[in-house]
């Protein structure tokens, strides 16, 4: 019998070290007095081990640029 545990502790790293696209279900800061909330943005992840604060880790983010359908859409309503 074969069991698939998913991916591997050093896999996830090097996935959610890449930037991707995540759904920011809280506010996020893009920069300064530019937050996001309910909107998909890019996110890079940092993972860091630490002595005092233990392994975690460091989120940046970035506003996906929105596409001319999407602003189209905003227009008729």
């Amino acid at each position: 019998m074969k069991i698939d545990f998913g991916e591997t502790h050093l896999e996830k790293v090097e996935r959610l070290s890449k930037p991707h696209k995540w759904f920011a279900w809280y506010p996020v800061e893009i920069s300064a007095h530019d937050y996001r909330w309910l909107e998909y943005v890019e996110r890079t992840g940092y993972h860091f081990l630490g002595v005092e604060l233990g392994a975690g880790w460091s989120w940046t983010y970035k506003a996906i640029p929105k596409t001319l359908g999407d602003v189209l859409k905003e227009g008729r309503k």
